[in-house]
């Protein structure tokens, strides 16, 4: 009888669903009109690139996008991901800002 493990996380699914805003990443959502739930789709499925200065950004690329939809489908809600991004401290997993690319 094979066993499966369905309670299994990995450590970059926990550190998504650990993630917490700052002040100003809070701040920039709400002025920048990011839903919270848009962030842990940003992290998971975002670009990572480290900064050089402890912390990392994620960004939503085509390839990210299309990875995105591939797994959930194409809806207008996850088009709108489209260029945002996160920036997400190495120490903490505090997200330290979000925006939009242009």
């Amino acid at each position: 009888m094979a066993q499966t493990n369905c309670t299994y996380q990995s450590a970059r699914h926990e550190r998504i669903l650990r993630a917490k805003d700052s002040l100003h990443a809070n701040k920039r959502r709400q002025q920048r009109g990011i839903n919270k739930d848009h962030i842990a789709l940003i992290l998971a499925f975002g670009v990572r690139e480290h900064d050089g200065m402890g912390a990392v950004r994620h960004f939503m690329t085509e390839g990210a996008m299309q990875r995105l939809s591939a797994t959930v489908g194409k809806t207008p809600q996850i088009s709108s991901l489209a260029g945002m991004y996160a920036v997400v401290s190495t120490s903490d997993d505090t997200v330290i800002t979000v925006g939009h690319r242009y």
